[in-house]
């Protein structure tokens, strides 16, 4: 009569580690995904997803209903943790910052070689059209938080060459067009990226959490091209996000 318990939970253990599985291959999802991908109904998945997040594997964001992983995740295999600064500190000072300010901010950090999303406030913004969510990928070449990411890398920083003068600078300086060493140079000088856009989501204002290396990470903004365009707006919303970014502790993240 002793079987049946055991099989029932090597069952339930092959399931949790499909789910793991799946998420990790998507970066998030809903229990309505995992089920459609696991081929179980809906309230299976939905308690195997529970227990998971009560492991402290995933976290359930109950805005968007996704189910997110957990650095804990990394640790059963390399160790890796850098979670608990996202949950503890990036989190609250993000979410306080966009109820203050109202525009969305989005977390990026680097994995693999790649740009993922690890936070957002888009579900507490009034002010969001277009919403990322976490485990999503951001492109390096193209976006404010990429130009970033290569102007911190180790490649960047031995060809450096002269920085251009303050003074001499306007926002779409800020806006590299090419990979030279001095568009870089310059961006590690201003501590920020803004690239007004004309798309109907507006502009990107992008600061790094450390402005040291290694890179750790992107804090974003998404505004009006016109906020990011007039100097005045830009530094106001560059000082605001560097602040944000200095009350962010982490220090123990890796990239």
């Amino acid at each position: 009569m002793a079987a049946k318990p055991s099989r029932e939970r090597l069952q339930a253990l092959e399931r949790g580690l499909e789910a793991l599985s799946f998420l990790n291959r998507y970066g998030a999802g809903t229990s309505t995904q995992v089920a459609k991908a696991l081929h179980l109904k809906r309230s299976t998945a939905h308690r195997i997803l529970a227990v998971l997040v009560n492991l402290g594997l995933l976290r359930h964001d109950p805005l968007n209903h996704q189910y997110i992983l957990c650095g804990r995740v990394g640790e059963l295999s390399s160790g890796f943790r850098d979670d608990d600064w996202v949950l503890s500190s990036a989190i609250p000072a993000m979410k306080a910052w966009t109820r203050e300010h109202h525009w969305p901010l989005v977390l990026t950090t680097p994995l693999a070689h790649k740009l993922v999303v690890r936070a957002s406030t888009d579900y507490e913004s009034p002010m969001s059209i277009d919403r990322f969510h976490c485990g999503q990928v951001i492109p390096i070449h193209g976006s404010t938080a990429g130009l970033l990411y290569l102007a911190y890398s180790p490649a960047s920083l031995e060809a450096s060459a002269a920085e251009a003068p303050a003074d001499q600078k306007t926002p779409m300086d800020d806006i590299p067009q090419s990979s030279e060493p001095e568009d870089f140079a310059r961006i590690r000088s201003a501590g920020y990226v803004a690239r007004p856009t004309a798309c109907f989501t507006g502009g990107r204002i992008s600061v790094p959490l450390r402005t040291t290396v290694p890179f750790v990470g992107a804090i974003t903004m998404r505004a009006r091209a016109e906020n990011i365009e007039v100097m005045s707006e830009l530094h106001s919303w560059v000082a605001s996000l560097q602040q944000l970014a200095a009350a962010i502790q982490c220090v123990d993240a890796e990239p």
